[in-house]
Order: structure tokens, then sequence, then C-alpha cells
């Protein structure tokens, strides 16, 4: 065996010879035998470092969330849906929630709503993992400027 995980695997075949066997890539559930070199040598010929380039603009982006957040009417026209949709579920995880009185209208009134209401287990994941979303990106959601 030279490296594998689980059902794949990338091995020496010794059924045929006993030096200097051909390398194969197995995969055991797929019942796959694919035969990469001749030889342990001509499979280390054959191996090289892949060279690229980072687009260093899209790498910035990928990092930043979105400057796209939801007002409190936007919010209330999703939450009176029936169903939260993935669309849905994903803007709003977008919501800046300010204060506790908006995370406990957000949570007790909207959310505990939605969620006693739901009835599909994969929809009530979606839920749940938007929930998480929330509070992970809560630390770098704008504070609406409270006017005095």
């Amino acid at each position: 065996m030279i490296n594998g995980d689980g059902h794949t695997w990338v091995a020496m075949d010794y059924r045929k010879t006993k030096e200097n066997p051909a390398i194969h890539y197995f995969d055991v559930e797929m019942e796959e035998d694919f035969k990469l070199a001749d030889s342990f040598d001509e499979f280390i010929q054959g191996l090289y470092t892949a060279e690229y380039t980072v687009d260093e603009e899209a790498a910035e982006g990928e990092n930043e969330l979105s400057e796209v957040h939801l007002s409190k009417e936007e919010l209330e026209v999703i939450f009176e849906l029936d169903v939260l949709d993935e669309g849905n579920l994903y803007k709003i995880q977008y919501y800046p929630m300010v204060d506790l009185k908006e995370i406990e209208w957000f949570f007790f009134k909207k959310m505990q709503y939605h969620i006693e209401n739901t009835k599909d287990e994969d929809a009530l994941y979606q839920v749940a993992d938007t929930i998480l979303c929330i509070f992970l990106l809560n630390q770098n959601m704008p504070i609406n400027e409270k006017k005095n």
C-alpha cells in the first residue's frame, strides 16, 4: 500500500510479479482497478508539483461578509411566509441585531414559531444551520447607530 483511505487506495500490485510491481488505484466500493504506472520507477517519474496562481482579488472576497443587510421590514416580510426556503434562510443570517430586544424578538417571536411549525427534518436542519451562522457572524455584523 502506498496511500489510501476508506474504500480508495493507491497500492503496488504484486498479483503478477514479485519485483517492481505496477502501481494501481483501487476503489473497492465502485469495484475499480485502474493502472497508474507499469512500475514504481515509472510512477515516481510521473509525479510533479502542480503550479497555479491565486487570483488575489477573488481570494480577498472569499472571506468578506456581504455588505447587503436586511432591514427589519424586509425580515418581517420573510417571516410572514409559511415556509422559510433556503434563499430566505441565507438572507436572514445577515440581519443586524443591535440589542437584546432585537435578539428576543428575532429568536423567541419569529424563529421559535418557524421551528415549532417546521415538520420536515431537512428544513429544520437548515433553520438550525442558519441560527448557528447568525451566532458565528454576529460579531462581524454592523451595528446601527442609535439616534438620541
